[in-house]
């Protein structure tokens, strides 16, 4: 499926994450909202600035391709039955080490 938007994309892994991990997809959701935050704050500890990211939908959709590539990654290098067993917490791994490495450069223009 070469061809597919950013969004089907994005939808087709989560199943599939979710399926595999027995991940409930509302949980999913919250976790990858959840992770979005805590980077931002990680990045940009004064709360008034990173409040205002977030509330950028660029922002969002940056996050969300990155969290799709890197679960996308993930199952291309792990078999089905090993996902199964500890997919859960080799995903919570991966995100972690990403996010530690991730930063925030340049300059980030907001409108109110």
């Amino acid at each position: 499926m070469a061809d597919a938007t950013p969004k089907e994309r994005e939808k087709r892994i989560e199943a599939l994450v979710c399926r595999l991990t027995g991940i409930d997809p509302d949980a999913y959701a919250v976790q990858k909202f959840e992770k979005g935050i805590e980077f931002l704050e990680r990045c940009l500890p004064h709360q008034e600035t990173s409040g205002l990211i977030a509330k950028q939908a660029l922002f969002w959709s940056w996050w969300r391709n990155r969290w799709t590539m890197r679960e996308e990654e993930v199952l291309k290098n792990c078999d089905e039955e090993y996902l199964r067993r500890f997919g859960a917490s080799v995903l919570e791994q991966v995100h972690r080490r990403s996010m530690a490495k991730m930063k925030i450069v340049g300059v980030i223009t907001i409108k109110q």
